[in-house]
């Protein structure tokens, strides 16, 4: 298939493949040391490829987020489904049980949820209480519902609410910012403003 007028290469290469679009690496290139809090530094979707989550551990990430997609019965560590157009077998994202593997030398392992689904999530909990591991597990999800799910059946683990809106920041607000079983809530910055 050819689109003509529109480069959509990166994202042919995730929806076709399941391969992450490139990653971006650029070390701090200033002369004044950087003074921060403790802060948990968490390695942006590098799980979804074993070649970035060994990268991000070798420059000391404390955690690596991987993306989980439930697809015919299987967990994977992308971010999308294949096209519909492509034979499955084409396709080519690791599962997650790889990303598992190649994720262990991180401290911290933040699941993005992409499937919400019952049978997901049942498939997310015996995952995960087959593979013990010292490692502590953030779920992060749009989901309260399943989060809250999550957090009856794998106490142990970490539930953030993904936040995407200023709308959604609005709604916490009237809740007095506390939502009943979630741990936390992740912001992107362009839902806030600043005053």
């Amino acid at each position: 298939t050819v689109l003509i007028g529109k480069d959509w290469s990166l994202e042919a290469r995730q929806a076709i493949f399941g391969q992450r679009q490139i990653q971006f690496y650029a070390p701090y290139s200033g002369s004044s040391p950087i003074l921060l809090p403790p802060v948990l530094l968490v390695a942006h979707n590098a799980g979804d490829q074993e070649e970035t989550a060994t990268r991000a551990i070798g420059q000391n990430a404390a955690g690596i987020e991987v993306d989980v997609l439930y697809v015919d019965g299987v967990l994977y560590a992308t971010h999308s489904a294949p096209s519909s157009f492509m034979p499955k077998r084409a396709w080519q994202a690791p599962r997650l049980r790889d990303a598992w593997e190649y994720s262990a030398g991180a401290k911290v392992l933040k699941l993005d949820l992409k499937s919400t689904g019952q049978n997901a999530l049942d498939s997310l909990v015996r995952f995960i209480e087959a593979r013990p591991t010292g490692q502590q597990i953030i779920i992060v999800s749009k989901s309260q519902d399943a989060l809250i799910y999550l957090n009856q059946q794998l106490p142990e683990t970490i539930q953030i609410l993904s936040l995407s809106s200023g709308d959604d920041v609005d709604l916490l607000l009237e809740h007095g910012g506390r939502i009943d079983g979630v741990d936390g809530i992740s912001i992107p910055e362009w839902a806030l403003t600043l005053s």
